[in-house]
């Protein structure tokens, strides 16, 4: 199956940032662990963090390939459906990771959800940064029109100004019209 290339830019965004915040959430545990020993570090917390990426990352591709064949789909019921039922097995597939994560002995449960959290954060905020990039260039783009539309107007009444000025020079010297 061959991904498009929003599927597979979304996805390798989502992947590189997941595992970001996957390295600094294991690093945070390291630290608290060497502040506080009471804070558990070791095998359990990087392979739980590991895996809670890997499901995120998993998760976040799955809706991806689904949305993108729904899209192609000419019936909307049918379309629906596929996501419908795309969202309920990979929500489904999420709770029985973190039951599995807090069952399971030597697994750390807050490394292992915390990265299911970060693909819909990740999401967020470059929908946010790439509004403000837009509004940006709106803005710079209006405001360049406008100081055309200045400059223009400036002409204009610059011309104007001229044309009354000689009309006036006209009118003191009639002599000169003759």
């Amino acid at each position: 199956m061959k991904l498009s290339g929003a599927v597979q830019e979304s996805t390798s965004f989502v992947a590189k940032g997941t595992s970001a915040a996957t390295v600094v959430l294991v690093l945070i545990f390291l630290i608290l662990h060497l502040v506080t020993p009471k804070v558990p570090f070791g095998i359990g917390v990087i392979l739980s963090a590991a895996l809670g990426c890997l499901v995120a990352t998993g998760n976040f591709l799955l809706m991806a390939v689904v949305a993108e064949k729904a899209a192609g789909d000419d019936n909307y019921d049918n379309a629906k459906r596929k996501m419908t039922l795309s969202y309920r097995y990979r929500t489904l597939g999420q709770l029985i990771f973190v039951i599995l994560v807090i069952v399971v002995p030597g697994l750390n449960f807050v490394t292992g959800i915390l990265p299911l959290l970060v693909p819909g954060a990740l999401i967020r905020g470059k929908g946010v940064a790439d509004y403000k990039k837009m509004r940006a260039k709106e803005k710079a783009e209006g405001k360049t029109a406008k100081i055309q539309e200045t400059e223009k107007s400036a002409d204009g009444r610059a011309d104007e100004t001229n044309r009354e000025t000689a009309a006036e020079e006209q009118e003191k010297t009639p002599e000169a019209a003759e």
